[in-house]
């Protein structure tokens, strides 16, 4: 379910909701439903998803979107009357939007995925960052903006609340959160109300003022966001879950292994011989900064081997994975099975991820030196100072086989780079939703996927001339009408294996006139 708004903005006669979900056929698609009729009514904007109504009935929605991460979705922007004509599109790649008070301007964000901007209005750009950014609402005065600011490079929604005016000037007002979802301000603009969590998805409703101070306004026995405040404090909040997947399926099969049915585990890394799985457990249970284990691809209980990040990369001899947290500047080695984990450490430096070289030995890592770009660095098991290979990290980047060049994906486009002298080659186009799986055995080939409303499809591209083999079409066996939300996924070499985390989302809003 997305972002539930009142029908009227801060004049709503707080008896109207506008809310996206999914009801039917695994498609999301917009609805109208009013406290004296709880049925929900489509909104005739045939799978269009809201973002957010101005206070004179204007929508903005989400045009063909797509999954990112957690409660956000990408798409095309676009405005529309509720019950008018059809959606006037207005800027590609946005993932939260909302209105100003006289609804002649929007605030925005948007980005590519490795860089993200927040515009305000459309046109005027005020932050230009690596860090995802998500949550975007206009103050009701129109002078400010409130979102948050999530780790860099990174799909976690752990991060801070920052509220900026249009000129760009900015200031944190809340702690650091292990987990952030949903914002509204109260109409009076002295405050904004937020979905908090200490650890794992148990939200809590929190708010704060200009001044930073912070305090509690409801914690329930399940997870609330917060959506929407009306002016007599009439409060939209909903209480969510995920049902989280890892499913194990073998090549040519048609059943799924689901390794894990409980909790908020992602990530999966098969090992190169397909015969374990390590994740990461991003539950309560997992602690404030996760922790990551390994268990059998057939079965078996889960041991944990490390706490304090993500696993991020299982080396292709299958012994080691790095394991790190978005922003901060070390990383672990961590042994698989039987030995000692080692702790690296740069002064100054914030990773964003980490991937072995096919040697075993040196270490990948997008990460951000003080006062630079994210870009692209070279370290070893020793801990070497990290060695910049790029200035500006590219959406995407691996190692390739052999280790002298990199891979890396610009606008769509795979491109080789010599690490030795920084030379660069095309090889082949992307299709439109395709993104890198893992690489395949056979030279010069990548398996990719393709994540659509209901499946996904995995393909075996050759680099050098272009050509792709459906390698398989996956989809889950129960998806209870939900859209299907892929986190991740891994494959082994040979493609016999492969790995595929998913959620199931569910939720349902309701209205409070006592929170406080």
């Amino acid at each position: 379910m997305s972002d539930p708004r009142w029908f009227g903005g801060d004049s709503a006669d707080g008896k109207t909701v506008v809310y996206s979900g999914v009801l039917t056929g695994g498609v999301p698609d917009t609805y109208v439903i009013r406290a004296d009729y709880p049925t929900s009514v489509p909104a005739g904007l045939h799978g269009a998803v809201l973002l957010a109504i101005s206070r004179q009935d204007q929508m903005a929605v989400r045009v063909r979107p797509h999954f990112y991460t957690q409660y956000q979705y990408g798409g095309t922007l676009a405005s529309v009357p509720l019950g008018g004509s059809g959606p006037r599109e207005l800027l590609d790649n946005v993932y939260d939007a909302d209105w100003s008070p006289d609804g002649r301007e929007l605030a925005v964000i948007d980005g590519s995925g490795d860089k993200w901007r927040v515009q305000y209005p459309i046109g005027k750009v005020l932050v230009n960052t690596d860090n995802r950014l998500s949550d975007i609402r206009v103050s009701p005065d129109g002078t400010q903006v409130a979102f948050f600011q999530h780790p860099i490079s990174s799909r976690d929604d752990r991060g801070v609340v920052v509220l900026m005016d249009r000129e760009g000037k900015q200031k944190v007002v809340s702690k650091e959160w292990e987990a952030l979802e949903g914002i509204a301000w109260t109409s009076d603009g002295k405050e904004v109300w937020y979905g908090a969590a200490e650890a794992g998805d148990q939200y809590c409703v929190q708010a704060t003022n200009t001044n930073k101070q912070e305090r509690a306004v409801y914690c329930g026995t399940s997870g609330t966001r917060v959506h929407d405040i009306s002016s007599s404090l009439r409060t939209l909040v909903s209480a969510d879950g995920a049902v989280i997947s890892i499913a194990a399926v073998e090549h040519g099969a048609n059943d799924e292994h689901d390794l894990v049915s409980l909790g908020f585990v992602i990530d999966p890394r098969i090992t190169p011989d397909g015969a374990e799985v390590v994740t990461t457990d991003a539950s309560v249970r997992g602690g404030k900064d996760y922790s990551v284990n390994v268990q059998k691809r057939d079965g078996g209980s889960a041991v944990k081997i490390a706490e304090g990040g993500y696993g991020w990369d299982v080396s292709d001899d299958g012994k080691y994975v790095l394991v790190g947290m978005p922003g901060l500047g070390q990383l672990q080695v961590v042994p698989v099975g039987a030995g000692e984990s080692q702790v690296l450490k740069w002064q100054g430096f914030q990773i964003a991820s980490a991937n072995w070289f096919p040697d075993n030995q040196h270490i990948l890592l997008f990460a951000r030196p003080p006062g630079q770009p994210l870009g692209l660095y070279v370290t070893d098991r020793e801990g070497t100072t990290p060695k910049m290979l790029m200035k500006e990290a590219p959406a995407w980047a691996d190692v390739m086989p052999g280790g002298e060049n990199l891979l890396l994906e610009r606008d769509g486009t795979l491109v080789e780079r010599s690490i030795k002298d920084s030379s660069e080659k095309k090889l082949t186009t992307l299709q439109e939703g395709e993104k890198p799986l893992d690489w395949a055995k056979e030279p010069m080939h990548l398996f990719t996927q393709v994540v659509g409303a209901t499946e996904v499809r995995v393909n075996k591209l050759d680099l050098t001339s272009g050509r792709r083999e459906e390698w398989f079409a996956f989809k889950p066996q129960s998806q209870d009408g939900a859209m299907l939300d892929v986190i991740s996924g891994s494959i082994t070499p040979d493609g016999r294996w492969m790995m595929f985390n998913y959620a199931v989302q569910v939720g349902q809003f309701y209205v409070s006139d006592t929170l406080r």
